[in-house]
């Protein structure tokens, strides 16, 4: 598993959880690229080549938030630049379905795109130019590709439920509402025992996870602060009690050190 970058910018922390300090928050736009025998799967694919047509039509507390468009890197770029062809992707994943997750989704015509049966309904709930942190026309010809899945698996990590996306333990989902109607977690299992649990924008920084905190109060972005907060304290004691457990929030690139970066990842042979 790999990180592909396709934005980095820094902040400060207070913009980001909610502790007092201006200390420097690195924020990065990314996607998760998993090698598996069954093809490569892409994790929330940021940015599509349509960014800048999709900010122009956005409120303007969407355009605030996001920043210099021409910073941004679509992830099929981004792919491109490294030994992954985008023709290797063989299925899409999405955490939630906010703008900067599911941007790239149109760049990849064709491919299975799986997320939480929950999650595809709330989004399809949400109309409007920034609904609940979605631009709707990111997925509108999509639809058809979408697959919801159940969680109709076993406990996991003191979540209450799981579903294994390729049924042999390597990739298995995890609930994580409260960000968005049916937000998802993906615990990832290497080769070598190595798991990483990607938890999306439950958090935006590792203090979220850590302390834990919720997000800064000035930015309302979080569907259901009380589940929120029920879920980061899944988290936060998902990483308490599990030692060899590697935690990656979406945004900050304190966590993504410990995976490499796509583009130090060889081509894939036959």
């Amino acid at each position: 598993m790999c990180l592909l970058v396709q934005e980095m910018k820094e902040r400060d922390v207070f913009s980001g959880a909610a502790v007092i300090s201006f200390a420097p928050w690195h924020m990065l736009m990314g996607s998760l690229i998993v090698r598996h025998p069954k093809g490569t799967l892409l994790i929330d694919p940021t940015f599509g080549t349509q960014v800048a047509e999709d900010l122009e039509g956005a409120t303007a507390f969407a355009k605030l938030l996001a920043g210099d468009v021409s910073k941004k890197t679509p992830t099929i770029v981004a792919l491109r630049q490294t030994n992954i062809a985008p023709s290797e992707i063989k299925t899409i994943a999405v955490t939630h379905t906010h703008w900067d997750h599911v941007g790239g989704v149109r760049d990849f015509p064709g491919v299975p795109v799986l997320m939480s049966r929950l999650e595809h309904e709330w989004a399809n709930r949400q109309e409007g130019a920034f609904a609940g942190g979605t631009m709707p026309q990111q997925l509108k010809d999509a639809q058809s590709r979408i697959q919801g899945f159940e969680f109709d698996g076993p406990p996991v990590l003191g979540f209450e439920s799981s579903h294994d996306l390729f049924g042999d333990g390597t990739v298995i989902a995890l609930p994580l509402i409260g960000h968005t109607g049916g937000s998802t977690g993906y615990l990832l299992t290497g080769p070598h025992g190595q798991r990483v649990l990607y938890v999306g924008d439950a958090a935006w920084e590792h203090l979220g996870v850590d302390r834990p905190v919720m997000k800064n109060p000035l930015v309302p972005i979080d569907a259901d602060l009380k589940q929120t907060a029920v879920t980061l304290g899944k988290i936060h004691a998902a990483k308490r009690d599990n030692a060899d457990l590697i935690v990656l929030t979406a945004h900050d690139l304190v966590d993504w050190f410990h995976l490499p970066m796509c583009r130090e990842l060889p081509a894939l042979t036959e």
